[in-house]
C-alpha cells in the first residue's frame, strides 16, 4: 500500500477508536514545511525530526479544529518538550519518519489522552522481553506483534497520565490483558508506586483499544474526567 494511501487507511482506524467528542487527524511527515518549527526550540535538529515535529503540530491543530477549536496557537514544547494545548483542552501527537497523528479532546471530558503509533515488525526478543509483564505471557507466547500490541498498549498510557501525575513508568509496572479480537485492553496490575501517583483514580478508570493495518498498530489510552463516566 503506497504511504498516502495507508495515512488514509491510519486516519480511518483512528477515527474509529476514539470516543464521542475526541477530535482526530492523520497526515503524512514526509514533505511537510518544518520551518515553522525552528522557532519553537527546534533549531539544530535533522529535516527528518523537524518534519515529524511539524507533521505533529499540523495533526493536532486539526485535531482541534474537528471539536471547534480554531485558534490553537503554535503548540509548543514545555520545558518537558510536551505540546502547551490550549486551555481546557488536552490530546497526544505521535509520529515517525512517514506518519504523524494526533487526538484532541475537552477537558471537560477527557482528563487525559493518549496515542501510540508503532511498527509491528521491529521489536526484538530481548526488548520484548523487557515489555512482557510475567502476567502477559500466555497472550506474548514469544510473539512479535503481541510484543508491539503491548509495547503500544503501555506507551499510550505512559502518554495518557503524563501531562496530569508526571509518573514515570516501567513496562514491569503494568499488566494488561488484551482481546486481540476487539481491539481492547484493561489493566489487571499496576505497581503500587502507580496507584499511589494517580491521585485517588482506578486502573479501570484508564479506557483502552488498538487497531491494526499492515506492519502497524495504533493505540489509544484514555481518561474520562470523571471517575465511572461510561
Amino acid at each position: 500500500m503506497e504511504a498516502a494511501a495507508k495515512a488514509n487507511e491510519l486516519l480511518s482506524i483512528l477515527k474509529g477508536l476514539v470516543p464521542a467528542g475526541v477530535g482526530s487527524f492523520c497526515c503524512l511527515s514526509d514533505g511537510l514545511d518544518a520551518e515553522g518549527s525552528l522557532a519553537e526550540g527546534t533549531t539544530g535538529w535533522s529535516a527528518a525530526r523537524s518534519r515529524e515535529f511539524a507533521g505533529g503540530r499540523t495533526c493536532a491543530k486539526n485535531a482541534l479544529a474537528a471539536i471547534g477549536m480554531e485558534e490553537a496557537g503554535s503548540l509548543a514544547r514545555d520545558s518537558e518538550g510536551l505540546p502547551q494545548w490550549p486551555f481546557g483542552y488536552t490530546g497526544s501527537i505521535s509520529h515517525n519518519r512517514v506518519f504523524c497523528m494526533a487526538v484532541a479532546g475537552r477537558m471537560t471530558d477527557y482528563f487525559g489522552l493518549g496515542l501510540d503509533l508503532e511498527q509491528t515488525n521491529r521489536i526484538k526478543e530481548g526488548a520484548a522481553r523487557r515489555v512482557v509483564h510475567p502476567m502477559e505471557t500466555d497472550f506474548w507466547k514469544g510473539e512479535q506483534l503481541q510484543a508491539s500490541i503491548l509495547f503500544s498498549l503501555k506507551e499510550a498510557f505512559y502518554k495518557a497520565q503524563y501531562p496530569q501525575w508526571r509518573l514515570s513508568a516501567n513496562f514491569s509496572e503494568m499488566a494488561l490483558k488484551v482481546d486481540l479480537q476487539e481491539g481492547r485492553a484493561e489493566i489487571t496490575f499496576l505497581a503500587d508506586r502507580l496507584l499511589a501517583g494517580i491521585d485517588g483514580r482506578i486502573p479501570s478508570d484508564f479506557r483502552f483499544c488498538f487497531g491494526l493495518i499492515e506492519s502497524h498498530v495504533v493505540s489509544l489510552c484514555w481518561l474520562d474526567s470523571s471517575p465511572g463516566r461510561s
